[in-house]
C-alpha cells in the first residue's frame, strides 16, 4: 500500500543560536487531512513550519519528509515551489505600491516582488484565480491601499497560483479585526472544501481561529508535543491548560471553540 503521508517528521529537534527550540518532534500528516498547529507565542510553531518548508534542518538523527521528498536528498528550491505560504509577515514585506496583480504573479517564482515580465498564460491564470476568489476588482489596486482582510485574500491567491500540494497558513489572522478575520476564515473554509484543495496547515495561538474544516491538530509547548490527533481529541481543557499554563474552561458552539478563565 503506497505511503499517503504529506508530512512525515521523525525525531526532529531544532537548535537556533545555541538554543534548542524543538525537542524530538514526531508528526505525520496524511493526504486528505487538514491540520491546525496550536501553542503559545514562542513555543516553536514557526520553527516547525521552517522545517516543513525546508528553511531549517533538524539535528542529527531527525528526518523530515514532505510530499514524498526526504530533505537533504532533494533540491530545496524546487520543493518550496510545491508549498504555498501565507503569513502576516508577508503583509509587512510586500511593497505597498505593488499592484495586486503583480503580487499574485510573484507567487509563480516564490519571490517577494515581481522581477520579470510575466507570460500571457501566467496573466490569464492570475485573472481566473482572482475571479474565483472574488477579487477581480482589486487587480489594479496598490497592495498598500487594501484592507488587512483583502491583503490576506490576495496573499492566498499568491500562494495558490502555483497550484501547491501543501499550503501553510502561519498566524494569518494576527493582524485582522473581527470582521476581516471572519471573512478570511470563511475563504479558508471554501478553499478547504473545494475538490482540488491542497493539504492545509493552519498555525495559530488562538483557539477561536480553528474552524471545523481542520480535522486534526497538534498542540506544542516549549518545543514539545502536548497532544496530536483528531481535532476533538486534541482540543480539550486539560491539553489547553497544560499548553498555556492557565486554568481554562472550553466551550464549543457549532464547531467553533472559545475559552474563558476558570474561577
Amino acid at each position: 500500500m503506497p505511503d499517503e503521508s504529506v508530512i512525515r517528521i521523525t525525531n526532529a529537534s531544532a537548535v537556533i543560536e545555541g538554543h534548542q527550540v524543538l525537542h524530538d518532534i514526531n508528526w505525520q500528516v496524511k493526504k486528505g487531512e487538514h491540520w491546525f498547529v496550536l501553542g503559545a507565542n514562542g513555543c516553536g510553531k514557526s520553527t516547525l513550519m521552517n522545517l516543513v518548508m525546508c528553511y531549517l534542518w533538524p539535528r542529527l538523527g531527525g528526518s523530515v519528509e514532505v510530499l514524498g521528498k526526504r530533505y537533504g536528498r532533494c533540491v530545496a528550491q524546487e520543493q518550496r515551489k510545491r508549498i504555498g505560504w501565507v503569513s502576516a509577515f508577508l503583509q509587512d514585506w510586500t511593497k505597498t505600491k505593488a499592484l495586486v496583480v503583480n503580487v499574485v504573479l510573484s507567487g509563480f517564482d516564490g519571490s517577494i516582488g515581481l522581477f520579470r515580465e510575466p507570460t500571457r498564460e501566467e496573466g490569464q491564470k492570475v485573472k481566473a484565480l482572482l475571479n474565483r476568489l472574488g477579487c477581480t476588482h482589486l487587480a489594479l489596486r496598490q497592495f498598500g491601499t487594501l484592507s488587512s482582510g483583502e491583503q490576506m485574500r490576495i496573499l492566498i491567491a499568491r500562494a495558490m497560483i502555483g497550484e501547491p500540494d501543501l499550503l501553510v497558513l502561519d498566524e494569518p489572522c494576527c493582524h485582522l479585526d473581527l470582521k476581516s478575520r471572519e471573512y478570511f476564515l470563511d475563504a479558508i473554509r471554501e478553499l478547504a472544501e473545494s475538490p482540488a484543495a491542497p493539504t492545509l496547515i493552519f498555525v495559530t495561538h488562538r483557539v477561536d481561529d480553528i474552524i471545523d474544516v481542520f480535522s486534526h491538530g497538534l498542540i506544542i509547548k516549549d518545543g514539545h508535543t502536548v497532544a496530536q490527533g483528531p481535532r476533538d481529541e486534541v482540543l480539550t481543557e486539560a491539553n489547553l491548560c497544560e499548553a498555556f499554563d492557565v486554568q481554562l474552561r472550553l466551550q464549543s458552539v457549532q464547531g467553533r471553540y472559545w475559552t474563558y478563565l476558570q474561577h
